[in-house]
């Protein structure tokens, strides 16, 4: 069956939500968030002929599709998609709804990416064979037990396990700090266990076997605080769904803090994470809605410099 741009465009739709920007036939691109700075960010070799790829937490393909571009003979991407296996499996159930939107891409773009369903703590030469080039983005952070998955990775490793996370630069820089946050982040990011320093995720690769370890990139957020104006009585909801549930009204005027410095596209709106200061002084955590993100208000940022910031780090591993 040929396909036009609006069956392209129908089949995109069809997906609740889309975690990555992935380019698809007739100049369709998903409406996820995370895009093409991952791939310059992550800076795969541009030519992979004759290589294995292993994409480890896939969620929409990003990665595994840009490395089948670049010419990887086999690519094997995984993830559990329905939460299966995970530390939060129900918060990741209802991020992916299981794998459809990796299926579409994936249909979409006649790839030939092989794809399994498998946990990173399952993972083992075993189940999945060795690569040259192991990737493990956005994932460490949202685990229990970031040190084992290091481990497991290197385990099937032949040649570079390049690994992409969030850190934090806190103002004892230089230390191997690990900051456990599952607690304090339950209501804004549920599925965030750990922030981690550079030296700390060094150090776990180094204890996992890792022979070389070399940061590549280092990107800070700007110092600041980020801020809106919102109308007032806006609803306040617990997470971003049609389903939500709404926590309150913001009865203040003014600004608002935003709690993220990105939107999420989810059941036709888009969602903004905040941090609205009450009248005590105390802090409620939730999403605003709005129709699309063209109907975000204006952010700006004020220079207020926090105890630690945040920002994101690739690191090289040689088994």
């Amino acid at each position: 069956m040929k396909l036009d741009q609006a069956d392209v465009r129908r089949s995109v739709r069809n997906v609740r939500y889309w975690r990555h920007r992935i380019s698809l036939p007739f100049g369709v691109v998903t409406p996820g968030r995370i895009g093409n700075e991952l791939i310059q960010l992550v800076d795969l070799p541009k030519m992979l002929s004759n290589r294995t790829v292993l994409d480890i937490g896939t969620f929409d393909g990003l990665l595994a599709f840009e490395a089948e571009r670049r010419g990887a003979k086999d690519v094997l991407a995984i993830d559990t998609w329905d939460g299966a296996g995970t530390d939060d499996p129900k918060w990741w159930a209802y991020m992916h709804s299981r794998p459809r939107g990796f299926r579409v891409a994936h249909a979409l773009l006649n790839s030939k990416v092989r794809w399994k369903r498998l946990s990173v703590y399952s993972l083992c030469a075993k189940r999945v064979g060795v690569f040259d080039y192991v990737l493990m983005c956005g994932l460490l952070y949202h685990l229990s037990n970031p040190f084992l998955a290091i481990k497991n990775a290197l385990s099937v490793t032949k040649r570079r396990l390049i690994i992409e996370s969030a850190f934090i630069a806190a103002s004892n820089e230089g230390q191997p700090l690990a900051l456990f946050v599952k607690h304090s982040n339950r209501h804004l990011r549920p599925s965030v266990w750990w922030e981690f320093s550079a030296e700390c995720l060094q150090e776990f690769c180094k204890a996992a076997g890792a022979k070389r370890v070399i940061i590549t990139r280092k990107v800070l957020f700007p110092i600041g605080y980020s801020y809106t104006r919102i109308p007032k009585d806006s609803p306040l909801y617990d997470r971003p769904s049609c389903k939500a549930t709404m926590l309150s009204r913001i009865t203040c005027s003014g600004a608002v803090r935003i709690a993220s410095w990105r939107a999420t596209n989810r059941d036709g709106f888009a969602w903004l994470r905040t941090l609205v200061q009450k009248s005590d002084g105390a802090t409620t955590a939730g999403w605003l809605r709005f129709n699309s993100a063209a109907h975000i208000p204006p952010i700006e940022r004020r220079m207020t410099k926090p105890i630690k910031r945040e920002g994101r780090i690739v690191i090289e591993v040689q088994p």
